[in-house]
């Protein structure tokens, strides 16, 4: 159980700092106001981890950073953590209108005594760290899927680009059309030139255009039914809406002008937020302030989609500065676009649609673990779910926060191995600590950061985390490849080099990022103290593999249980690497296997 704190005794909060926007100069450091990061300065306030929230509207709108920024004075942000985990808090204060005992967390303009004053659950730091564990790898799975729909959507945006504005798409040797000599002719509706059998037409020659309605409001049978009802108060940021703010029943949706559209229908907002454009990931019916467009036989909605955002440009670029305030339906009639032959849409259709639907499925496991993360929040703060009873939630929800965030063909990973090995030589080949133990511990955190498994093989060693088979075998491999020759414990780059960078984005590419930051974090770090780091997370880590608690005097112990070896290091040296991972929130989640000692070792 929890018991109850005052805010003011867990953290301290401080007002931002004024920075008119005629005073901002530009510069790298984020400026957090009450509405998130508003904009970019020169210098900085505050650095390290910090929480922002605005000093008006509901509170638990909460900001996390970890790094240099700005606090507004519209923000308070916190100055002391008073030794409680910031990821912890983090989440504890996004909570606060769930779990506050006083009414003052709804009250807007509510002032930093106040909040002081504020009475929440707590529980000691030796339990926030898997708290937050636990909540930070659901938002980070969430966010992962949102990466990968963002980059799925540019590919396909950048495909239709390709094929039917700049009329590449491939001709009957497979080749691009247009660059290689396809025959364009001159069409006098488009002013421009387009291939041979294209034509010009509206949009309406490839989907049909429909209209929705709304049921009698007041009419409580017509609603808080089973439909989904769309209206641009339902607009996604991403391609598909999967779910509604208001839903009909049956009689509403008879008694009235909508239909129910179905999966795969385009919507377009044509009043109020002009011009957003979704697809239905279900069944839906719709209301009058928007445009349906459902595809014409013989043609998938991944074309249309793409082909109504296309008309929709069209119409923002012909406001050509003024109000873009309504669409209506003579705009998709009188907006010519190029209609290709219905075999090209479909071998494009054939392409995206592998694009589309793992959108759609990611979309859909994004919303259940949003689900399930807004659950447990308030849950795990105020003691009624504990870490260790998670593990009775569905079992497709753990598998899905676990699993890995890329793929590597097996009979390809030993040479990913290698090209993530040959990136970390070439950015640490020149460092005056990087001996084998660094070099080995740098590759190991690096496995786990990108949660990949490239043939694991960790066992217990002296020095911490070892694979033996990798370590033995690695500089004849960078030497056979032209990469590097190894010689007195240096590194010297060979002539093929170069090759490195492109085989370390065509693998990790999913991961660079995290990847990167791990590497720029490693820098400057001496090998012993990369060889503490990696021994923590990897103690770590085996305690939540094997479902054991997680506690820092427990990560001691098994970190001096390791070898003999760590009996080198004091205490504080063991502190001091458990802050670096919490700081830079390199926090195991129980990727791989149990590590054990290898065969032989005691």
């Amino acid at each position: 159980m929890s018991d109850w704190k005052k805010i003011g005794q867990i953290v301290n909060f401080k007002r931002g700092y004024d920075l008119p926007s005629r005073l901002r100069a530009d510069g790298k450091y984020p400026i957090l106001s009450s509405a998130g990061i508003t904009g970019y300065h020169n210098e900085y306030k505050a650095e390290g981890e910090g929480l922002v929230t605005g000093r008006y509207g509901t509170l638990g709108e909460m900001y996390y950073i970890n790094g240099r920024y700005w606090p507004h004075n519209t923000a308070l942000y916190v100055i002391d953590f008073k030794g409680n985990y910031p990821k912890y808090v983090y989440y504890l204060l996004k909570s606060l209108n769930s779990l506050s005992q006083s009414d003052k967390s709804a009250v807007p303009g509510i002032n930093r005594n106040d909040l002081h004053e504020l009475k929440v659950p707590y529980v000691e730091r030796k339990y926030q760290i898997p708290i937050a564990s636990v909540l930070s790898a659901l938002d980070a799975k969430i966010e992962l899927n949102n990466r990968i729909n963002a980059e799925l959507e540019a590919m396909a945006k950048t495909l239709y680009d390709y094929w039917f504005v700049q009329f590449d798409f491939p001709d009957a040797n497979g080749k691009p059309y247009k660059s290689n000599g396809g025959k364009m002719v001159w069409n006098e509706e488009l002013k421009r030139e387009i291939p041979e059998d294209w034509e010009a037409g509206n949009i309406l020659r490839v989907g049909d255009l429909l209209g929705g309605g709304t049921p009698n409001t007041k009419e409580p049978s017509y609603w808080s039914g089973n439909i989904p009802f769309f209206t641009p108060k339902d607009v996604e940021d991403s391609i598909f809406v999967v779910s509604t703010l208001q839903s009909i029943t049956e009689k509403g949706l008879k008694n009235c002008s909508t239909r129910l559209f179905p999966k795969g229908t385009i919507f377009v907002t044509a009043r109020g937020t002009v011009g957003n454009v979704n697809i239905a990931a279900q069944d839906m019916a719709m209301n009058q302030s928007c445009y349906a467009l459902q595809a014409k036989p013989d043609i998938n909605y991944y074309f249309l989609h793409l082909c109504v955002c296309d008309v929709v440009r069209q119409l923002k670029s012909k406001a050509n500065g003024s109000v873009f305030d309504a669409i209506v339906s003579n705009d998709f009639k009188l907006t010519s676009i190029s209609i290709p032959p219905v075999d090209i849409i479909k071998k494009f259709d054939s392409i995206t649609g592998s694009f589309y639907e793992k959108i759609l499925s990611t979309k859909k496991e994004n919303q259940r673990l949003s689900t399930l993360r807004d659950w447990l929040l308030p849950m795990l703060m105020n003691g009624q779910v504990t870490v260790n009873s998670i593990n009775q939630l569905e079992e497709q929800d753990l598998n899905v926060i676990k699993q890995e965030d890329l793929f590597i063909a097996d009979n390809k990973k030993a040479f990913a191995k290698q090209v993530l090995g040959g990136k970390i030589v070439s950015l640490f080949q020149n460092d005056p600590h990087f001996t084998n133990i660094k070099f080995q511990k740098i590759q190991y955190l690096a496995e786990h950061v990108a949660e990949v498994d490239l043939n694991w093989n960790y066992y217990y060693q002296a020095a911490g985390p070892y694979d033996n088979v990798y370590m033995h075998t690695i500089s004849e491999k960078f030497k056979a490849s032209n990469w590097f020759a190894k010689e007195e414990n240096k590194f010297t780059p060979l002539e093929k080099k170069g090759q490195i960078d492109g085989y370390y984005q065509s693998f990790f590419q999913p991961v660079v990022n995290r990847l990167d930051n791990l590497f720029t974090l490693l820098a400057d770090v001496t090998d012993i103290e990369a060889e503490i780091i990696a021994t923590l997370y990897a103690v770590w880590n085996n305690r939540i593999v094997l479902n054991q608690p997680v506690a820092e005097e427990l990560l001691i112990q098994d970190f001096y249980n390791w070898s003999d070896r760590k009996l080198l290091y004091t205490p504080e040296q063991l502190q001091k690497g458990l802050q670096w991972l919490h700081t830079n929130n390199i926090i195991p989640n129980g990727f791989g296997k149990e590590m054990k000692k290898a065969k032989g070792k005691k």
